[in-house]
């Protein structure tokens, strides 16, 4: 059965003897009072105990999705050391902030001032497990230097970029529910997939109510008043084109709107992408009840929970709502750049999931902003509206929400990772 530690890998010989969360694949059996010191897994060395696991976070978005194995790594009786990469192009402020998040969380970081630099500090170490989130530059390096790689999706939207960013160099690719797992398997017939769930969302499984009012004082807003969460990507973004009936429709309302732009909007290193800067920055100051999320709210699992309404296009959040079981609003018409006019199979057959998209009989599909105010009352006032398709959907979107996804990529990583050594073993 897909996504069981069955289906896949064989386990060590005393898991089932063990009461610890994931099977400590190290040979720390070796120190365990519950089994023989003769018996010490493959015969390993007893120094040989540390685990190296590094995460290929790249841009700071990623990171949302490798938080929570992380967490549970940090669980482990072994001894864990983590490392963390990032490119070193992307804007100033954004490398500064990454650096931050992920030196709290405990990584240590493997940069450079350029990329010749964070290649060759990542060629300092071997790595016993890599967690990577698509085809990036440096991936042959980090393939040359990890014993085993683990490949997942950094977002689950309705791009092309899904299947397209699985590396075929990984040992094991995880999916996040059926519908997913089926496409890339019908694309790639002969990479190692294993059905998962999505790690970013066991916080919003897990998520405490005292943490919700937290976010709320901490921006002013209120839980007596609907909130509506506005989340565009990048590119293709609705967010040029809702711009004008947001500044209209908002004001006149006791609705508390929020903006999460994407990162490349609040990073921007493209003259595009400043455009975008200085839009929402100018939404933020002529809307009264507009609050910009500052780039440090780079994840939005948090708001997921507090709001009530989510509008967005292309972007993934559109189905992290579908698994919080709220009003999903897709605006399906976009600012497009001047090559997807000339040419629209470029945007449409290349970069979009247009199967996909024509599937999402569960979110609102506006293909007109002036639609946008009808459908935001219509999802305050009737929660109830699609909720049977949004629930039909979360069952092929993903596999158990249980927020045990990250438990369960673990268990299966150490699991293959125990398999190469005894392979290793044997040889």
């Amino acid at each position: 059965m897909p996504g069981t530690l069955e289906s896949r890998y064989p386990l060590p010989w005393y898991f089932d003897k063990c009461d610890d969360l994931v099977p400590c694949v190290l040979a720390p059996c070796a120190f365990c009072p519950r089994m023989p010191r003769e018996r010490s897994f493959l015969g390993m060395r007893k120094d040989r105990f540390t685990l190296n696991i590094l995460f290929d976070v790249y841009y700071l978005y990623f990171w949302p999705h490798f938080a929570p194995i992380w967490q549970q790594f940090q669980t482990l009786r072994n001894s864990v050391s983590g490392f963390a990469t990032f490119t070193t192009e992307d804007h100033p402020e954004a490398l500064q902030l990454s650096r931050q998040v992920l030196e709290q969380a405990g990584l240590t970081l493997l940069t450079g001032r350029n990329e010749k630099e964070r290649l060759a500090a990542l060629k300092e170490h071997t790595y016993d497990l890599t967690f990577v989130g698509g085809i990036r530059p440096g991936f042959d390096v980090i393939r040359n230097q990890s014993r085993v790689v683990c490949a997942m999706s950094h977002g689950l939207g309705i791009k092309q970029a899904y299947f397209t960013d699985s590396p075929e160099g990984a040992d094991l690719r995880f999916t996040e529910g059926p519908q997913h797992h089926a496409a890339l398997k019908a694309r790639y017939p002969d990479l190692n997939i294993e059905l998962v769930g999505m790690s970013k969302l066991d916080p919003l499984v897990q998520s405490d109510r005292r943490r919700f009012d937290a976010y709320l004082n901490r921006y002013g807003l209120s839980k007596d008043r609907p909130i509506i969460l506005w989340a565009p990507t990048f590119y293709p973004s609705s967010l040029e084109v809702l711009a004008k009936p947001v500044r209209r429709i908002a004001p006149k309302t006791e609705y508390q709107w929020i903006l999460k732009p994407h990162h490349f909007t609040m990073f921007p290193r493209r003259w595009k992408y400043k455009r975008q800067y200085k839009l929402v920055h100018r939404l933020a100051k002529n809307i009264p009840n507009l609050t910009l999320l500052p780039p440090h709210e780079y994840s939005i699992i948090p708001w997921l929970n507090i709001s009530d309404v989510l509008i967005s296009d292309t972007s993934s959040t559109v189905f992290e709502m579908i698994a919080a079981d709220k009003p999903v609003i897709q605006c399906t018409k976009y600012k497009k750049r001047w090559n997807h006019y000339l040419f629209p199979s470029r945007l449409y057959t290349k970069r979009l999931d247009t199967e996909t998209t024509e599937q999402l009989e569960y979110a609102v599909r506006i293909d007109s902003p002036e639609d946008l105010e009808s459908a935001v009352e219509r999802g305050l006032q009737d929660p109830e509206w699609l909720r049977e398709k949004r629930r039909t959907a979360r069952e092929q979107l993903f596999f158990q929400l249980d927020g045990k996804a990250s438990l369960r990529i673990v268990q299966n990583a150490l699991s293959l990772l125990n398999a190469a050594d005894t392979r290793a073993a044997g040889d």
